[in-house]
């Protein structure tokens, strides 16, 4: 489960965090909130439980330093397991929807022509279908692969040989082996059809070391088999879900193991007490609260059965439930019910198939697993695998489950190389030789090199070879789009296609606004800009996601571009001027006699969303209602809200020179999420910067890309000044003192190439000096306030 899929509310006070019984004489009240969010941090509907403090060790506190934030707690890494357990319970997954999962469930709520299709695991299908309509590849994102749409016939699309996948297949044949153990011990075949050897593990004698202390030295495969139940078969994805979730990290997992030696203790020290024994057996009474949004009576009825309370106090599934018989039925008929209705396969939210028995006997398996003794060794031998290996214990998971054996292995094995996200990268290399592959890891001929890396068709070469091919092959007068490229293999920033012509960006994406016809002179924004641009609006999806928590001055950044277009040699972070512009002026118009910090700000401003989310009209009548129309200056000319012409602000554009945040119109689209591009001209980007003391500066070369070493921090005096200071020397200032340099905003000087400029000036101090192409400064440079700056090589 990735970090940012589950967000917790809390109340917290340093000084109780000693035991947790101290905590709770604090705030006895308090519960926990948890919920799924979506990559923006919203949360999820119906995923909302509100977790109440049961059944938690006293010594959750002990032994550890105080964590600077709720998320870094004991506390809330159980409330997360408990939640995610609750959510194997409702849905079959021991994790929150993806991606992938809440896109197909949107799409279905509204009835979109194109429903995603989603992966056991929550992972794109590598084939995707409008209804009765084309269909088409995608990568591990989801996105459309150019060039594989098809109509009436299913592309070929590779769907079991995605990058991840193969990496995944080379290095469990890598380091686990290929067949032999594990096709005699299938943890995951039901009783009858599982091939146990009857010689015991003295097949295992094969097994590569790794696999061996994995899961046959530890012993864990042969008590989980005999233990299970007969009619269950736990899935691999279950077990790489909750060895993710439960141990994020293996550093979480070795101060795990730190805490106890007996298995029994490690489970209950996870999820806090009896809890996941509890849950097991649909007891969550004292456990779950009465404020969530996931409805548990809905859900319930859903089955057939009734009884189980959801806001009139707390829940308790393990009491027998109604089943709608009538008075007659016996109790063996009831029970019957039950399990008939327990056993009746639903569909939950988010589009996942739910079989309540079957969850329950996954989250019975689950505890049972992590109760024994082999658990333990397992889990000590888990964390020992290398990350180049398996990024996470889900992988660890996942590899030595999936492999099929323990024969030997061959000493030279090609693995893919992969992107982040899961796709194959652009160049492939083994045994000394490169090679360029496309979206689905098929080599381009002619592109093998030895001893170096080849030169790989661009995205724009590759579309357009695709487009070529598929020409051929289309009917007489028909026409298709085949996009032009530099002689550098980059998306010609104007694109035309029949009579019309438009911008695109760098990944050959149309730009909303652009189009004209052929001809018409064009101007089209630049790399630099649509950065900025896409960053911009990266700000206020941050600003608005959390306003209780607003994000610090470094962890924003809008890129800086010059008057031309280009990349400004000396780039900063932080927010944009137009922004310290609009908070200068909320705090003009405070009028609380209270200082407005940054949250507050935001908090506020987030008092005007839900009028916002109606109509332009009610925003504005707001604002007036609580005398803060002259936020905006065009509305400070009205003295009432009946004297503002609302049709005459209703434009999607403002002016250069003018601040688009203290526009109300755009205003009200930005807070409503309703602008899909920047509403002002791309000459903002170019804006000059202030508040350097807040800013780390930089250079960067040509295309944006940061030089090493070149990074200033605020109000620090940069690292190429730090030999005078370390070499004690002073200079005379002004006033005829002397004293070492002071710190201030100090921002590096780069030509248009991102070099370091001869001369470096402390715009803090006045000091200028010389450096060398690194940034270094020589020797004997360094020259007070002067009129003549020092003479450089």
């Amino acid at each position: 489960m990735h970090s940012l899929k589950v967000q917790s509310e809390w109340l917290a006070s340093y000084d109780a965090f000693v035991t947790f019984s101290s905590f709770r004489s604090r705030f006895p009240e308090v519960s926990g909130y948890c919920y799924c969010a979506d990559s923006q941090g919203r949360e999820l509907a119906e995923t909302g439980l509100e977790l109440l403090l049961d059944e938690i060790y006293d010594t959750i506190f002990a032994g550890l330093d105080l964590p600077s934030t709720f998320a870094e707690t004991t506390l809330y890494r159980i409330l997360q397991r408990r939640f995610l357990a609750v959510r194997l319970v409702t849905s079959g997954r021991f994790r929150c929807p993806t991606k992938c999962e809440v896109e197909r469930f949107a799409a279905t709520s509204f009835g979109h022509p194109h429903v995603p299709s989603c992966r056991r695991n929550g992972d794109y299908r590598a084939v995707q279908c409008q209804m009765e309509g084309p269909c088409w590849c995608v990568d591990a994102r989801g996105k459309e692969i150019p060039g594989t749409r098809q109509q009436g016939e299913l592309p070929s699309c590779a769907e079991d040989q995605s990058c991840a996948s193969g990496r995944r297949q080379a290095l469990t044949r890598l380091y686990f082996g290929t067949s032999g153990y594990f096709s005699q011990q299938d943890l995951f075949s039901a009783p009858g059809k599982r091939r146990v050897s009857q010689r015991g593990t003295s097949s295992a004698t094969s097994c590569p070391p790794m696999i061996k202390e994995l899961l046959v030295d530890s012993g864990l495969l042969r008590p989980v088999a005999q233990g299970q139940d007969p009619q269950f078969s736990p899935s691999e994805g279950l077990l790489k879900e909750a060895m993710r979730a439960i141990f994020p990290s293996r550093e979480l997992a070795r101060l795990a193991l730190q805490f106890t030696t007996n298995p029994k203790r490690l489970q209950q020290n996870l999820f806090g007490g009896k809890f996941l024994v509890n849950a097991g057996q649909f007891n969550l009474s004292g456990a779950v609260g009465m404020r969530g949004t996931f409805n548990f009576s809905q859900f319930f009825q859903q089955l057939g059965l009734s009884g189980f309370q959801n806001g009139g106090g707390p829940i308790d599934l393990a009491k027998p439930p109604s089943v709608g018989l009538d008075s007659n039925s016996t109790t063996g008929t009831l029970s019957a019910s039950k399990d008939t209705a327990m056993n009746k396969p639903l569909v939950g939210s988010f589009g996942f198939e739910v079989n309540l028995q079957e969850n329950q006997k996954a989250l019975k398996f689950l505890a049972s697993l992590l109760e024994l003794p082999e658990f333990l060794v397992f889990l000590q031998h888990a964390i020992s695998v290398p990350e180049d290996v398996a990024g996470d214990l889900g992988d660890v998971m996942e590899m030595a489950l999936s492999s099929q054996a323990c024969e030997q292995t061959p000493g030279r094995l090609f693995v893919p190389s992969c992107t982040p996200e899961g796709s194959y990268e652009d160049v492939q290399c083994f045994a000394g030789e490169c090679w360029c592959v496309d979206a689905r890891g098929k080599e381009f001929p002619g592109s093998r090199f030895q001893g170096g890396r080849p030169r790989c068709p661009t995205e724009c070469e590759k579309q357009k070879a695709r487009m070529q091919s598929l020409m051929g092959s289309q009917p007489a007068g028909s026409s298709l789009f085949v996009p032009s490229c530099t002689s550098e293999g980059h998306f010609l920033p104007v694109q035309c296609f029949n009579s019309e012509c438009y911008c695109v960006n760098a990944e050959g994406q149309a730009i909303p606004g652009t189009q004209s016809i052929i001809g018409e002179p064009k101007q089209c924004p630049t790399p630099c800009q649509l950065q900025a641009e896409k960053a911009f609006f990266g700000m206020v999806r941050v600003l608005m996601a959390n306003s209780s928590m607003p994000p610090t001055v470094s962890s924003i950044y809008v890129p800086q571009c010059r008057v031309g277009g280009q990349w400004n040699p000396v780039q900063c972070d932080g927010p944009p001027e137009q922004a310290f512009e609009w908070y200068e002026q909320w705090r003009a118009q405070n009028t609380d006699g209270q200082e407005l910090t940054p949250a507050a700000l935001l908090m506020k401003v987030m008092s005007y969303r839900e009028a916002a989310s109606r109509n332009f009209r009610l925003f504005v009548q707001n604002l007036y209602e609580a005398g803060q129309q002259g936020l905006f200056p065009v509305l400070a000319q009205y003295s009432s809200f009946q004297d503002v012409p609302l049709a005459s602000l209703e434009r999607n554009m403002s002016l250069p020179g003018e601040n688009v945040l203290l526009d109300p119109y755009l205003f009200w689209q930005i807070l409503n999420g309703q602008l899909g591009r920047y509403p002002g001209p791309y000459s903002d980007f170019s804006t000059p910067l202030a508040h350097f003391d807040l800013r780390s500066c930089w250079c960067v070369n040509e295309a944006g890309q940061e030089l090493e070493g070149t990074r200033a921090e605020p109000s620090k005096v940069p690292a190429s000044l730090s030999f005078y200071q370390q070499s004690g020397s002073s200079l005379e200032d002004p006033s005829g003192g002397t004293g070492p340099l002071r710190s201030g905003p100090y921002v590096p000087q780069c030509d248009a190439f991102g070099n370091w400029e001869p001369v470096q000036c402390h715009a803090g101090t006045g000091h200028c000096w010389c450096v060398d192409g690194k940034g270094e400064p020589t020797p004997a440079s360094l020259t007070a306030r002067s009129p003549d700056l020092p003479q450089c090589e």
